[in-house]
């Protein structure tokens, strides 16, 4: 313990002071007949849906939890100049992450903020529950749920309309979708072929489900879709919460064979929930050092994609003469739901980004915006701070194997400041 960072890894607790990386709550070293915290998967991770991305087109989390109304408060003081997506509809019902911060690797200024408070009321406040008797949720409820929501949502993803999509996700998937087609990444057709749904027992509000989606891409390519569908309270709609995709083949059907409604996500011997923090100081670590840490999950599918796109960003923002402090935190989760021998669970990846010039010059975005895309107006800037959210779904297996499925999102805001 300390009152400043000793070295790379120390963290800084919520007592203020800063401790060695091995005493971080994501390290946990196994006694005698006690089953490790949890012990990282062996099998590749699912291919992610898309191409590779590049500093100009990037799909990485560049992004903190910051409400647009913040957003705002900042172009308003610093006299900056932002094209922020500005999506409107409410969020749905999330569940806080596990208490902690992501480990500074390299600097001390590298410290996330704490995962955020629970949203279990209304965003109108008042009871959530009132007027809510017995089971909230069944096959019956999930499906007619999904026939009202899905297709809408998967038709305006579709057609790019970002408004479409706010009348059928909450605010933190909205914000994924717009990441998503900035960074230049293709949609899914709104057609499917087989769904499954899984969802525990619940009898108050929120309430929520997960859809598995199969379908077939524009191309020919097997495509599964994980979605979790949340009910804030008895008078709100359902809306699409947390999203990922990936290429379905043989080796990689997907993790549903049949619904499996009313049905508790097993114990596991591990903090589900505690993956999402994982992938947050993982990919913290690769941005930190260039490289993925050791012991870490196996460089295969979407985690080496995500690797090889931040080492890729970090090259090309030094070749352009630019530096990056990037911070990514850990937000919300979903419920566990039940998947044949484990759980699954899914949840957000934030981060924050502040580029400036390396040398005593200026951020430029030439005219046809090809350094920072449509997000940032031409222009020359003193520094360049960007945010995104990535939304992320993994398992964790009865005996405690992680793995990580996939991931969905990218930056939705850049703000320049004008020099």
């Amino acid at each position: 313990m300390s009152d400043m960072a000793q070295g790379p890894g120390w963290w800084l607790a919520s007592d203020g002071k800063w401790y060695p990386p091995e005493l971080h709550p994501s390290v946990t070293t196994p006694t005698r007949n006690e089953p490790a915290a949890s012990s990282l998967s062996t099998l590749p991770a699912k291919d992610r849906k898309g191409p590779p991305r590049s500093f100009l087109r990037r799909s990485l989390t560049h992004g903190s939890r910051t409400t647009l109304t913040a957003i705002s408060a900042v172009v308003l003081l610093l006299v900056t100049v932002t094209t922020a997506v500005a999506l409107t509809a409410g969020s749905g019902p999330k569940h806080s992450g596990p208490i902690g911060t992501v480990p500074a690797t390299s600097a001390p200024g590298a410290v996330a903020s704490t995962s955020p408070s629970p949203r279990t009321s209304s965003p109108g406040g008042g009871n959530p529950n009132a007027g809510a008797q017995g089971p909230l949720m069944s096959t019956a409820i999930a499906q007619q749920a999904f026939d009202s929501t899905w297709p809408p949502f998967a038709n305006a993803v579709a057609l790019n309309d970002l408004t479409g999509v706010s009348k059928y996700a909450d605010k933190d998937v909205q914000h994924a979708v717009a990441g998503w087609f900035g960074c230049g990444c293709p949609p899914w057709p709104p057609a499917y072929q087989q769904l499954y749904l899984s969802a525990p027992p619940q009898t108050q509000y929120p309430v929520s489900f997960l859809a598995e989606i199969h379908e077939t891409d524009y191309d020919g390519t097997p495509l599964v879709l994980e979605a979790v569908l949340s009910k804030e309270n008895a008078d709100a709609p359902w809306l699409v919460s947390y999203l990922v995709s990936f290429v379905g083949d043989a080796d990689n059907p997907g993790y549903l064979t049949a619904t499996t409604m009313d049905t508790q996500a097993p114990t596991t011997g591990t903090d589900v929930s505690g993956v999402g923090m994982q992938l947050a100081v993982f990919f913290q670590t690769v941005d930190d050092t260039g490289q993925p840490p050791p012991n870490e999950w196996p460089q295969t599918g979407s985690i080496a994609q995500e690797t090889q796109d931040i080492i890729n960003s970090r090259d090309i923002l030094k070749e352009n003469g630019l530096t990056e402090t990037l911070t990514y935190s850990v937000g919300t989760h979903s419920l566990a739901f039940a998947i044949p021998g484990g759980d699954l669970m899914c949840g957000e990846i934030l981060s924050y980004s502040l580029i400036t010039s390396s040398g005593n010059g200026l951020v430029v975005q030439p005219a046809d915006q090809s350094v920072f895309g449509s997000e940032l107006a031409p222009g020359s800037y003193s520094s360049v701070t960007s945010q995104g959210i990535k939304d992320a779904c993994w398992t964790v297996t009865t005996d405690g194997v992680e793995t990580p499925v996939s991931f969905f999102g990218g930056v939705y805001s850049r703000v320049g400041t004008k020099a």
